[in-house]
């Protein structure tokens, strides 16, 4: 497995097939994460009103993040004839696969083409990096611009500084500014400072240097970095100075925010020093099983330029979003690729019997028992079949056959392994589990109705006047759910938001109903049960319920919950409750 003919071929399957898995169901599952229905809301706004340049929510100002992605969710719309799940989340799926060629095209280059094609395989099918082309999201566009800027710091360790290389910087760190703000930096400040302390030694003597000498020194590297800035101002400047002129309130809050994500826990997203370390074992699954390893290896193979060069991409942002206070399972995904260089590496060196950790007699039987365990966290969907969670009709065939597949996967790696036919076993790892999530995410997942409580809220609201273009939006609030700041017992999911049409509103007190007079309130009202529960009788007497959804709350610390469209009772029904 060394012609790089052949390799090239198996680069381009690899990529393609990723491609295809990035794509295959995204319209057929609904929008089930919080954020997702932000984003897919906002851009319906933007592409509804005309306004590319303010990104709003509902009509207000929406600060959290710049306005690249919804532009690319806005061409997403273009191409496929309007706002849709396939089309909002198109981009994600193109972005992923484009951090996948300059993966394995970069490494191909720097690394040899063995390492450049396992490299894009072990990260192009980790689970985080799956989850990142499917939803619309900012992480997948924000990964093609900081894997842009690292692989042109690793050719600067590697051949030398050249100014083309600080032009391409500057382009790809304003793009990953456009895409998530500040933040998009620290990825490369901190493999920079890593890079610094691994190579201490060859620093010590520029220090050492005549005072005028090091003044020449700092001097170009300042210039350097001053240059960089004013070609990352230059792509954001546009957009900024249009959006400063149109809504100057945006460029305060945006820093604000992005500083309070450094400084405190936002939302409740919060964990200790080494929450991301515990996480990789699911995060960078199923190729967490060659961490150990990988991490064995590297250390035997510092001295390596490469090697030396992706452990500092990894441990610089790695040990800054542990400390950074707000923690959120994706925000790590930026030092995924170049620990997937480290296992790729090691996966290398290991089938070439330079080291022989994977023939060790305990790894066949850690491998064994990997495969045992994992096996049936297949089988996690019939979880859902558990009689109190009450979530309806199920697709048990179709939730037996990807039980089945789980199985097969895991036994598969196991079988090679233990035969020391480790590219096949790894192989298997990595075509057999884009199979077991392509049939999850386009088969099974699909005919799984309570995911569907946007959609299902939608219709019943729209049978009573309850969509955008017959609900009025204005002074007078017309389709609005209570909610508690802490959604201790509120509903909070954007996506009911996406899916009725954006004339929702809501009420962040949860004793509105006692509180206003029942002529005051909303026209209609989506009631979470926890709400409903708490609610005095003489409340609930005057209300009259139009309809309920069972519902999995992901966002709601995903428990499993009814949505109620509620009204006051103010005559008949005049359309039979759904």
């Amino acid at each position: 497995m060394t012609d790089p003919r052949k390799l090239r071929w198996w680069l381009i399957i690899a990529i393609l097939a990723c491609a295809g898995l990035y794509l295959v169901g995204n319209g057929q599952v609904p929008l089930w994460d919080r954020d997702e229905g932000w984003y897919a809301e906002c851009s319906r706004e933007m592409w509804q009103t005309g306004d590319w340049v303010v990104p709003k929510f509902l009509g207000g100002l929406r600060a959290e993040k710049p306005v690249f992605v919804y532009w690319l969710q806005l061409g997403g719309y273009w191409l496929f004839g309007g706002p849709s799940e396939f089309s909002v989340r198109f981009y994600a799926a193109i972005a992923q696969t484009t951090v996948l060629c300059l993966l394995g095209w970069g490494l191909w280059k720097m690394a040899g083409p063995l390492r450049g094609v396992w490299s894009a395989v072990i990260y192009g099918t980790c689970v985080m990096a799956i989850i990142s082309a499917k939803m619309c999201l900012t992480d997948a566009t924000l990964m093609v611009c900081l894997v842009s800027a690292q692989f042109i710091l690793m050719y600067f360790y590697l051949y030398g500084f050249r100014w083309w290389g600080v032009f391409l910087m500057g382009i790809a760190l304003g793009f990953g500014g456009l895409t998530k703000g500040p933040v998009a930096l620290i990825p490369t400040i901190f493999t920079l400072i890593a890079m610094g302390a691994i190579e201490y030694d060859r620093w010590l003597p520029w220090l050492r240097q005549s005072p005028a000498e090091l003044w020449a020194s700092v001097g170009r590297w300042a210039l350097v970095s001053l240059i960089t800035l004013v070609i990352i101002a230059a792509v954001c400047a546009p957009w900024l100075i249009v959006l400063e002129i149109r809504e100057p309130r945006w460029l305060p809050a945006t820093l604000d925010m992005a500083s309070q994500h450094v400084r405190t826990s936002l939302e409740g997203h919060k964990g200790p020093f080494g929450y991301y370390l515990a996480l990789m074992w699911g995060t960078f699954f199923p190729w967490s099983l060659l961490i150990p390893t990988a991490v064995y290896v590297a250390w035997k193979q510092r001295h390596v330029p490469q090697t030396r060069f992706a452990i500092a991409a990894t441990l610089g942002p790695w040990i800054f979003f542990e400390v950074m206070k707000t923690k959120l399972p994706h925000y790590v995904l930026p030092t995924y690729p170049f620990l997937a260089f480290l296992c790729a590496d090691a996966l290398v060196r290991c089938a070439r019997l330079q080291y022989k950790n994977l023939v060790w007699k305990s790894s066949v039987i850690a491998v064994g028992i990997w495969a045992l365990l994992i096996g049936p966290l297949a089988s996690a969907p019939w979880i859902a079949a558990y009689a109190p969670l009450r979530l309806g009709a199920l697709p048990y065939t179709r939730m037996a056959v990807v039980s089945v597949l789980g199985f097969v996967f895991t036994m598969g790696v196991w079988w090679y392994f233990r035969q020391r036919r480790f590219y096949i076993a790894f192989g298997w790892m990595a075509g057999a589990f884009m199979v077991l999530i392509a049939a999850t995410y386009a088969w099974m997942l699909p005919e799984f109705r309570f995911m569907r409580y946007g959609e299902e809220l939608a219709k019943v609201l729209a049978k009573y006047d309850g969509l955008a273009d017959k609900a009025s939006v204005g002074d007078v609030v017309s389709v609005v759910y209570p909610i508690t700041p802490k959604i201790a017992y509120g509903f909070r999911e954007p996506s009911a938001h996406y899916y009725q049409g954006g004339t929702l509103r809501v009420v962040e007190e949860n004793s509105f109903l006692e509180k206003t007079p029942p002529e005051q309130w909303p026209k209609l009202m989506i009631i979470s049960d926890t709400l409903w529960n708490v609610l005095p009788g003489s409340t609930k007497g005057q209300l009259e319920n139009l309809g309920t959804v069972r519902a999995w709350l992901y966002s709601d610390e995903r428990r499993v919950g009814d949505l109620m469209v509620m009204r006051r009772k103010v005559g008949p029904v005049t359309s039979p409750a759904q």
